[in-house]
């Protein structure tokens, strides 16, 4: 029996024993585990459903220990109405609100910067208000600096921190 990497785009990856048998030398044919058994959660297609993905890779980088995050319970047990109440229990994070709205800055040893406002992972730097209800918000990722936010939500001139705001109508 041998054994195939199978890798994918969202860096997943699995070891799957394969037996291998060929009837021709031009068809072989290879017989794996079922999906269920790799332990995924496929559609009627095979593949997780968009929102199932954007979940797992939600857990992974709250995994990898970088950036503040609120899942959907810590934001329903915060019983937070809007981002503001829970963007000012964060560390380094500033809000300042006045009549024309509210202001996110990340504090620096260097003095304070705007940080680049994400909306289910597309920036949305005039779009995204963070006085927005928190009904429709399902997770937030907070990351301080450039060197915490993961490649996949850096800008080519951000020089700050990012927010991201998962929202359940997402794509």
């Amino acid at each position: 029996m041998r054994k195939v990497r199978i890798s994918r785009v969202v860096m997943l990856s699995i070891l799957v024993p394969l037996a291998a048998s060929c009837a021709s030398a031009r068809e072989p044919s290879l017989k794996s585990p079922s999906a269920a058994a790799v332990g995924s959660d496929p559609t009627p297609g095979g593949r997780p459903s968009p929102s199932e993905q954007r979940r797992r890779q939600f857990e992974e980088r709250r995994a990898s220990g970088r950036g503040v995050f609120f899942t959907p319970e810590e934001i329903r047990s915060a019983k937070a109405s809007t981002l503001v109440t829970l963007l000012r229990r964060v560390p380094s994070v500033r809000v300042v609100c006045h009549a024309a709205g509210c202001v996110v800055s990340m504090s620096r040893a260097t003095g304070e910067c705007s940080p680049a406002l994400l909306l289910d992972g597309h920036s949305a730097p005039y779009s995204t208000d963070v006085s927005m209800s928190t009904a429709d918000v399902i997770g937030i990722e907070i990351y301080r600096t450039p060197s915490e936010t993961p490649l996949e939500f850096l800008g080519v001139e951000q020089s700050c921190g990012t927010i991201v705001i998962w929202t359940r109508s997402g794509p």
